[in-house]
């Protein structure tokens, strides 16, 4: 009997659930008699699991033509879901496979306050490694994650950015004055990609990518470093800068981005 009564709860979640997705998936408000048919469901089932649904927000009737669509629960637990989402957890794939691909030092760059920081890094096999570690802080403006992520903030946050650290040179290749900044993020806009040339360590370049979240904004770049003596600009343009925005697209997807074009 106890055997029944649990089989019949499942079944009864498993509806419940069928109702949610059909109702989810549609492109318009649905009648009771569309649900059920839909799902070949009898009428009186298919308006039990609705008042259910209905009851705890997950369903909304519209009052004036007596149809259905999700309720606002859905939207609040979709809203905890994606804010709890462990981008690291979710890159740390992508970057090990983007290692097996350029065997070069990897890193998942995020922006905190006005600098940036490293979040995650793979190495290659290379014999010479680079010295970074999870946690290092940087300047945005010298690195080709932070002029990434720079690159798609309002030019007012920006510039309040700058006027916080200033731009302090790093290396004889440093960007210094404002205005070139600017010109240079623009680039970086409309090509989708920045390169850090011996423009914060001597001897070291760098390719970014942008990663974004399910509204679209940029959250986190992907970067891939190394010594110049690897990493040409002419294997940036034609290999590497691709293989990060392939990445950084990937990890876009799984934070629930999906391009409008």
């Amino acid at each position: 009997m106890e055997q029944m009564e649990q089989k019949n709860q499942i079944n009864s979640v498993a509806k419940a659930l069928s109702v949610l997705e059909i109702v989810g998936i549609s492109e318009k408000e649905l009648t009771l008699t569309e649900i059920a048919k839909n799902l070949d469901m009898h009428k009186s089932t298919a308006f039990r699991l609705l008042s259910t649904l209905e009851s705890r927000g997950f369903i909304s009737k519209e009052t004036s033509t007596g149809k259905y669509t999700l309720g606002l629960k859905i939207l609040r637990l979709a809203g905890e879901l994606l804010d709890n989402i462990d981008i690291r957890k979710i890159a740390r794939p992508i970057l090990e496979k983007l290692v097996e691909d350029c065997n070069e030092t990897v890193h998942l760059v995020v922006m905190e306050s006005n600098n940036i920081i490293y979040i995650d890094k793979v190495e290659g096999c290379n014999t010479i490694r680079l010295y970074s570690r999870i946690g290092m802080h940087g300047f945005a403006h010298s690195t080709s994650a932070g002029k990434v992520l720079l690159a798609f903030l309002p030019e007012r946050k920006i510039k309040n950015l700058i006027l916080e650290t200033e731009l302090p040179k790093k290396t004889p290749k440093t960007i210094v004055d404002y205005e070139t900044l600017m010109e240079h993020l623009e680039v970086v806009r409309k090509q989708g990609y920045a390169i850090d040339d011996i423009e914060n360590e001597d001897g070291v370049r760098c390719v970014a990518a942008p990663v974004r979240n399910h509204l679209g904004q940029v959250v986190a770049a992907v970067s891939i470093a190394g010594p110049c003596d690897r990493i040409s600009i002419e294997r940036i343009e034609n290999s590497l800068a691709n293989k990060a925005i392939v990445s950084a697209e990937t990890i876009s997807r799984l934070l629930g981005y999906r391009s409008s074009y």
